[in-house]
């Protein structure tokens, strides 16, 4: 079996296995090849994904806390100013702007 390391370097890993035998252990413990790389952390691992401004009302639920219905009632009273808030996408659908949606909250 081959790990990935960060710098797109392939090296073989063994893994041990309680039942093998003293040789079996000895090889284990033995690297294979000479490696330059070494384990990445957890620290080093994690990603961040961040979401785009402008998400549909779905995510935006996710995002926000508010429901579908209760940002569409937003938008429908006028609480949430179209360009503002919110937009039409160039395919009709309704898309938050999350930059404007934090302004509005912190407007309050």
């Amino acid at each position: 079996m081959q790990r990935h390391h960060g710098r797109g370097e392939l090296v073989p890993h063994r893994f041990s296995d309680s039942h093998a035998s003293e040789s079996d252990a000895s090889a284990a413990r033995a690297p294979t090849t000479p490696t330059r790389t070494r384990d990445i952390t957890d620290a080093e691992a994690s990603v961040a994904v961040l979401p785009a401004r402008y998400v549909l009302l779905q995510l935006a639920t996710a995002l926000t806390g508010y429901t579908v219905k209760a940002m569409q009632r937003k938008i429908e009273r006028g609480d949430w100013a179209e360009g503002r808030v919110w937009k039409h996408a160039p395919d009709g659908r309704i898309v938050i702007d999350l930059v404007g949606y934090q302004r509005w909250v912190e407007s309050r």
